[in-house]
C-alpha cells in the first residue's frame, strides 16, 4: 500500500514532521508550517517564494528554536517570527535539516556537504563530493547520511 499524506489543516500534503517534548511541527507542500501544542494549531507561510515545495525537514531544537530546510533555503523559528539564515560556511542551499537535540544541529546540502553545530560553533563533517543527501540522524553528536545512490550510510 502507498502511504499517502492526509490533507493538512492549512491545506496542502505533509512533507515533513518533527517533534520535540510537547510540541510538533510539520511543513505543506504548499510552504505553510503547522505548529501543534497544549495551546492548539498554528499556521504559518514559512516561504513565500515557492508555494510548490515538495520536499523539506524540519528539526526542532526547543520551542524557541526550529530550523526548516528544503532546496534554495534554511529558515529558522526563532519563537516569535521566522528568519531567513545564512548558509555557513561555504554551503550552498541546504536540503536537509535534522537534530538529536538542543545543541546538536545537522545541515546536508545537495552535494554531499554536512555540517554539524554543536551549541557553539559549526563543523565540517562532509562525505564524498557529489553524493546527494537525502536523510540524516544521529544522536549525542553522531551523524549518519544516507545518500542515493547508497545503499549504506555514511557515518558524518
Amino acid at each position: 500500500m502507498l502511504f499517502r499524506s492526509p490533507p493538512s489543516p492549512a491545506g496542502g500534503s505533509i512533507v515533513a514532521i518533527a517533534a520535540r517534548g510537547n510540541e510538533g511541527w510539520a511543513l505543506t507542500r504548499d510552504g505553510v508550517v503547522i505548529a501543534a501544542s497544549a495551546d492548539g494549531l498554528r499556521a504559518r507561510r514559512a516561504h513565500p517564494y515557492d508555494p510548490t515545495q515538495t520536499v523539506g525537514t524540519v528539526a526542532v531544537l526547543s520551542p524557541a528554536a526550529v530550523w526548516i530546510a528544503f532546496p534554495g533555503a534554511l529558515l529558522r523559528w526563532d519563537g516569535a517570527r521566522f528568519e531567513r539564515a545564512e548558509f555557513f560556511d561555504g554551503m550552498s542551499e541546504p536540503t536537509r535539516v535534522w537534530s538529536g537535540g538542543p545543541d546538536d544541529l545537522w545541515l546536508a546540502g545537495p552535494v554531499g556537504t554536512v555540517l554539524h553545530f554543536d551549541g557553539r560553533r559549526w563543523s565540517d563533517r562532509s562525505i564524498a563530493a557529489g553524493a546527494e543527501v537525502v536523510a540524516l540522524s544521529g544522536g549525542a553528536g553522531e551523524g549518519w547520511a544516507q545518500t542515493a545512490d547508497e545503499i549504506g550510510r555514511a557515518h558524518v
